[in-house]
């Protein structure tokens, strides 16, 4: 479940701007853990984000027809 807030937080507020509109200690002290914790799941969030977003884009390339030789 606090993952689940953790990854929701940011959408709804300034966190990925710059300046940031929170920093750890904002997020850990909205939610009710530690820095340490907020830190964690949003590495694992963000290495799973990538993984999906990279599976996704191979799976495309995969599944669309080869050009004909000869393009360019």
């Amino acid at each position: 479940m606090v993952q689940s807030i953790i990854y929701r937080r940011p959408s709804r507020s300034d966190d990925y701007r710059n300046p940031k509109g929170a920093d750890l200690g904002d997020v850990a002290d909205e939610i009710g853990v530690s820095k340490s914790a907020v830190s964690q799941r949003l590495k694992a969030l963000e290495r799973k984000m990538m993984v999906e977003l990279i599976d996704s884009c191979v799976e495309e390339c995969r599944s669309r027809p080869a050009s004909p030789q000869g393009d360019g």
